[in-house]
């Protein structure tokens, strides 16, 4: 992966991996008996649900046979455990992010034990072990574990292109001295900086409030979201609701929105809860999934922070009027709806447009020219079947992996055609399934990374092998050859 490649991406909001085993011979026996099966029968789990019935996923779409099932065998033949284990023995917490390093091995975090967003009850701050860890990209083997002491809830992560290792700090404690900060460390765990001020949230100089996320560009500029909760039309006293733009050094350069200041989706100076950005450094450009609040993709130029451009659905001007409930018989609406959640830029240029709960992708021209879409589970209801875009790491990029946290599973979509090939996961917690799926990670070789929250609480690996879509599964303790 190339250091622009690996530096022009970051969605503004791990687990335990599995040893890749190899295909062939007896495994794909294993493989030809398994697709001739259904999918395994309905089983209670410790957490107290039951599984789905054969060819459904059993969440918020009940009953709706998966478009893309095509005979699947079970996603977990093969269970490896004790993989990617955390330190003394500890249980993961809940967690949404993972990153790659230049090395190639595995940079994620551990809320400390918390089964939720890590506020009140069990965090950082109370239970003050190590968030921050590092695992081998093929044995799981713990590399690195520093940070305790130093959060309340970790949200974001990012490794930048010498290997540095940047987290937000959502939260703030209660004694006013820890969160609302971002911290860069070393490869080894020294810190090397700090933004904001620690335990302190606001808008003034110097100040965060809820950061989301960071990312840094190949020359190291740094850019953070900033206000989690602060985009809204009547944010609380000192919410913040912006990008921020830092040299690497940390000197503060600009600054794009303000909180409660947004004039709707044709404002030009402020974002509605932004969801995702992207870097485009070719252009010199920032692509914003905007949102949360508003429904538009819109785009500033990366050194001055001046408005370039924005669109809606279809590239036509975005639209706030109130749109009636999402139909899946319906016609697709000429709007997005809330949350446009992500944007991702392949390298051919296209621009690829996380619509979720109009469960649909859409690509465009960077200059906004509306090129295609495809619908992803139509008949899914709730928080809707596209949370984000992740692109294969081959050089043509042949691949879409769409994280859908509704359905519980990754839909492999064929990029040239938006094509729906594949799919892995279902709803559970055993290695393949999915609760409350979050984010995908991607690594130089193809191997992909899924991380869950609320009582997830894990990361899986999925191992690339070959096959069909060029690639493998392997979770948390299992592993699978896909395709022919």
């Amino acid at each position: 992966m190339s250091p622009s490649d690996r530096s022009i991406r970051v969605i503004p909001f791990a687990v335990a991996l599995t040893l890749l085993v190899g295909c062939g011979g007896a495994a794909e026996d294993e493989l030809a008996m398994a697709a001739s099966a259904d999918m395994p029968s309905p089983t209670a789990i410790s957490s107290g649900f039951v599984l789905p019935p054969s060819g459904t996923t059993g969440t918020p779409a009940d009953n709706v046979t998966d478009p893309a099932l095509r005979m699947l065998p079970n996603p977990n033949p093969t269970v490896i455990t004790h993989w990617a284990k955390l330190p003394d023995g500890r249980e993961w917490g809940s967690t949404a992010g993972a990153d790659i390093g230049p090395d190639g091995h595995v940079w994620a975090y551990d809320r400390c034990g918390s089964g939720s967003a890590g506020g009140p009850g069990v965090n950082c701050d109370n239970n003050p072990v190590d968030p921050i860890v590092k695992y081998h990209k093929d044995t799981g083997e713990l590399l690195a574990a520093f940070g305790a002491g130093l959060f309340v809830t970790p949200h974001g992560i990012h490794v930048d292109d010498d290997g540095n290792v940047w987290v937000t700090d959502f939260a703030g404690n209660e004694a006013g001295t820890k969160g609302h900060q971002v911290i860069k460390f070393s490869p080894e765990g020294e810190v090397l900086m700090r933004l904001g001020e620690a335990g302190v949230p606001g808008s003034g100089p110097g100040q965060l409030n809820q950061p989301n996320d960071v990312i840094t560009t190949p020359e190291g500029i740094i850019f953070v979201a900033d206000g989690h909760n602060g985009q809204g039309p009547d944010p609380a006293p000192g919410s913040t609701g912006r990008i921020l733009k830092f040299t690497a050094d940390g000197e503060f350069l600009l600054q794009i929105g303000r909180a409660g200041q947004s004039g709707g989706s044709s404002d030009t100076e402020n974002l509605g809860r932004p969801a995702g950005i992207v870097v485009d450094p070719a252009a010199n450009e920032v692509y914003i999934a905007d949102g949360y609040g508003n429904r538009r993709v819109i785009v500033f130029d990366a050194d001055t922070g001046a408005y370039k451009r924005h669109w809606g659905a279809y590239g036509e001007p975005p639209d706030d009027t109130p749109l009636p409930p999402y139909d899946p018989t319906g016609e697709p609406s000429r709007h997005y709806r809330s949350p446009v959640h992500d944007v991702a830029i392949a390298r051919d240029g296209l621009v690829y447009v996380a619509d979720r709960t109009n469960n649909r992708v859409q690509v465009f021209q960077k200059d906004g020219e509306f090129v295609r879409e495809t619908l992803v589970r139509p008949d899914t209801l709730g928080s809707g079947s596209v949370s984000g875009v992740t692109l294969s790491e081959d050089a043509e990029q042949r691949w879409l992996f769409i994280p859908d946290g509704t359905n519980n599973v990754v839909w492999v979509l064929e990029r040239t055609t938006l094509e729906v090939v594949d799919r892995f996961g279902r709803l559970g917690k055993n290695a393949g399934q999915f609760y409350r799926l979050h984010n995908l990670a991607i690594d130089s070789r193809g191997n992909l990374y899924t991380t869950e929250v609320n009582v997830g609480q894990r990361l899986q690996k999925f191992d690339r092998l070959g096959g069909r879509t060029g690639w493998t599964q392997a979770a948390i303790t299992g592993r699978l050859c896909l395709g022919k």
